[in-house]
């Protein structure tokens, strides 16, 4: 990362490097990283009017994965946006950073206690498919959007899009 004057404005400019910043993806998690132009064409749109293209995709296998591309980001200034199924109506699952998907292998029902009501999920599951898990308990998880996963809906249905709010826990 470098770090440039700009004669404009006076402020500081962060230059990445996002060679550095693959190699040491590449290098430091399991999971996949791709910084091609289809694939980041592939995670610029969701189900809103925008197009944002970001400056790569990291398909995350575990909770070290999410820990080490978190640190990595933050040392080179890069933001992240966490993706789920890319279902977001209103650009939340797009951003210029890096994509940090969950949904390809980070999502599977870790436990279930069906009598105190809760379960403990990897952020990448899809709705339908921790819904048909909790349908023959009598139970199921809000809100209702069948394909997006506990990463977005969490994220982007149940939260407030103002950044400055809070969600409720």
């Amino acid at each position: 990362m470098s770090r440039l004057q700009s004669s404009m404005s006076g402020r500081q400019l962060t230059v990445i490097h996002s060679g550095t910043l693959r190699r040491q993806l590449e290098e430091q998690i399991a999971g996949e990283v791709r910084f091609d132009p289809v694939s980041r064409a592939l995670y610029s749109t969701d189900a809103s009017v925008y197009q944002i293209h970001p400056l790569g995709v990291v398909i995350v296998k575990s909770r070290d994965d999410i820990v080490r591309t978190v640190n990595l980001a933050r040392g080179h200034g890069v933001s992240i946006t966490a993706r789920g199924g890319g279902t977001s109506q209103a650009g939340q699952a797009i951003g210029e950073g890096l994509q940090l998907d969950t949904s390809k292998y980070y999502n599977k029902i870790l436990e279930l206690n069906v009598p105190e009501r809760w379960a403990i999920v990897e952020p990448g599951i899809v709705l339908d498919e921790l819904n048909a898990q909790l349908k023959p308990h009598g139970l199921r998880f809000a809100p209702d959007i069948s394909t997006a996963t506990i990463t977005s809906s969490s994220w982007t249905s149940c939260c407030p899009t103002d950044r400055r709010s809070t969600c409720a826990r």
